[in-house]
């Protein structure tokens, strides 16, 4: 039996502005016992709200055994959750930017 990762594509704001369609999106995929990767490459703000909603998907999902990674995060991502300290939580920090890769 093959496991596919579903892909999750995070656009535009992960803010309390969209923090609904973002909960409906991400509780879609919370359960799934296939690995999921977040693209989170042209998300162009976030704020609180947003990234603690992250958080708590990611940490459910760990918690239960189920895998969760990063395809790509925008600066703008890194950065908000950097200065929560949730990088470490949403495994962003295991991502290398652009300008480590040169």
């Amino acid at each position: 039996m093959s496991h596919t990762a579903l892909k999750l594509n995070l656009d535009g704001e992960l803010s309390i502005r969209e923090i609904s369609t973002l909960h409906a999106r991400l509780m879609d995929a919370r359960t799934s016992e296939e690995p999921v990767t977040l693209d989170g490459e042209h998300v162009v703000r976030v704020d609180t709200p947003g990234l603690q909603l992250l958080a708590s998907f990611v940490s459910e999902r760990a918690s239960c055994g189920r895998q969760t990674s990063w395809s790509a995060a925008s600066a703008a991502l890194r950065d908000g959750a950097r200065l929560l300290g949730l990088e470490s939580l949403l495994a962003l920090d295991s991502l290398q930017t652009d300008s480590e890769t040169h």
